[in-house]
């Protein structure tokens, strides 16, 4: 991945050049300003770029979506019924026969969003509570009430983030 981006860094850097080559052949050709030339290939730098980000963004995102379902598929434990049962102590996470045991320790973020809250355990992994899954509001305010109290303010952030 890291050898493509450099090749892409190269490209770019290639018709940026090209580009400026045709804008001072331009200036003298036409008798453009070099004011005029500059204004040329920098729009002409844009669009080029457009046409190579586009393409390359739309190739990543469908590479990101094999990968994930590749995983999903892989992985048995992702299938199973998961339930969740969040103390004073810690949060239980059950999957099949699986137990696992968060204390709120090991949390060091969490976030509300309109839907559901996201709990950090690691910079990359997170627990996902769904708003859907507790059955009144008054558990949605124990559940914050209980990460106010056992996290750190800097850590919470509980106010509504739309993505």
């Amino acid at each position: 991945m890291g050898n493509f981006i450099f090749q892409v860094i190269i490209l770019s850097a290639i018709i940026v050049l090209l580009f400026y080559k045709i804008g001072i052949f331009l200036s003298f050709l036409f008798g453009y300003s070099i004011f005029v030339a500059w204004i040329t290939i920098i729009l002409s730098s844009l669009l080029t770029a457009s046409f190579i980000t586009v393409p390359l963004i739309l190739i990543l995102k469908f590479i990101l979506r094999i990968r994930v379902r590749k995983e999903f598929q892989s992985d048995t434990q992702i299938r199973h019924d998961l339930s969740y049962l969040i103390s004073e102590q810690r949060i239980h996470q059950k999957r099949g026969s699986s137990n696992t045991y968060f204390e709120w320790g090991d949390i060091f973020k969490a976030y509300e969003h309109k839907k559901m809250f996201r709990l950090y355990v690691s910079r990359n992994k997170a627990i996902l509570l769904p708003k859907r899954f507790f059955n009144t509001n008054k558990a949605i305010e124990l559940l914050k009430n209980m990460v106010h109290k056992n996290l750190d303010d800097r850590s919470v952030i509980m106010k509504l983030v739309f993505h």
